[in-house]
């Protein structure tokens, strides 16, 4: 339904974040929570140097058939500081124990002017631009895509037989009556120093 990159429009938002960004040829970029590698072989295909990091070792096994791939977690980055041109966080934001940890981390670890790309889940009340501009981030692109999200969402409700079967697969932000659910696709950039 969904294919091997379990988020809506599969690689199109990702071509579409990569396009905005420029990335010089041979780029570093890292695919956070990278799942079954369908990012990864994408960026190793279009000649960018190329991680993917994920916590599922079953997941991990599949991904790293298309790219170069290391167990670990987002919350603390495997890498040393200002280590990478850009990072990728595609539908795992969302579901950190702690978003500003990784922020904090994504910050470290990307080079000045480094890009962050996020695609994810937002809701009415979506506090991640505001946490991107208090991590020290400058948002340079952000567009709705809830479009996607309602048809793949209408896929699973035909696959899964109810609403609320769908309503446990997106999340708190989906399941209360009085939040609306949408979907974003954000590029930041890493601008000068974090703020507290």
């Amino acid at each position: 339904m969904w294919g091997d990159t379990l988020r809506p429009s599969g690689l199109e938002l990702t071509l579409k974040a990569l396009d905005l960004c420029s990335f010089p040829p041979k780029a570093k970029i890292a695919d956070l929570a990278c799942g079954y590698g369908a990012t990864l072989e994408l960026l190793t295909g279009l000649g960018f140097e190329a991680v993917g990091l994920d916590l599922s070792t079953e997941r991990l096994a599949a991904a790293a058939a298309r790219g170069k791939v290391i167990q670990g977690d987002f919350h603390r980055l495997p890498w040393l500081d200002a280590s990478f041109d850009g990072l990728i966080c595609e539908c795992s934001l969302s579901l950190a124990q702690d978003p500003v940890l990784v922020l904090r981390e994504c910050f470290r670890v990307l080079k000045t002017k480094g890009r962050l790309i996020v695609s994810d889940l937002a809701g009415a009340g979506d506090e991640l631009e505001k946490l991107l501009r208090q991590g020290g981030f400058e948002i340079r692109h952000h567009s709705d895509h809830s479009r996607a999200l309602r048809e793949l969402a209408a896929k699973l409700v035909w696959h899964l037989g109810s609403a609320e079967e769908v309503k446990k697969i997106l999340g708190p932000d989906c399941r209360e009556g009085h939040k609306q659910c949408g979907y974003s696709l954000i590029v930041a950039q890493k601008e000068g120093l974090a703020s507290d």
